[in-house]
């Protein structure tokens, strides 16, 4: 089944934002620099030396600032076929507008 590995949340204001998600929900944090617009890694369990998860039940994500190219919440859901996934979600928009 297609499931989702990753997830990043653009935010306003990053220190709040990652005081807020790691007091209410755990996880380590990993503030990256500016060279690559200052992207805060979440990880949610436990991780390995690449810093992937261990755990297929924990997904990892980040935090980033919030501007006109990420203005909402992503998820990325791994597919087993990509092409087969793109024609339905196609055909799934035609039936349904």
């Amino acid at each position: 089944m297609d499931r989702v590995v990753h997830f990043e949340i653009p935010a306003e204001n990053l220190e709040r934002a990652k005081k807020f998600y790691s007091g209410n929900f755990g996880g380590k944090l990993n503030q990256l620099g500016a060279e690559v617009g200052n992207y805060v890694l979440v990880h949610t369990g436990p991780t390995d030396e690449h810093g992937m998860p261990q755990d297929r039940a924990f997904i990892n994500g980040g935090l980033m600032p919030r501007d006109p190219s990420a203005s909402s919440p992503v998820l990325v859901i791994a597919v087993a076929d990509a092409e087969q996934t793109v024609e339905k979600a196609e055909v799934f928009s035609c039936l349904h507008r």
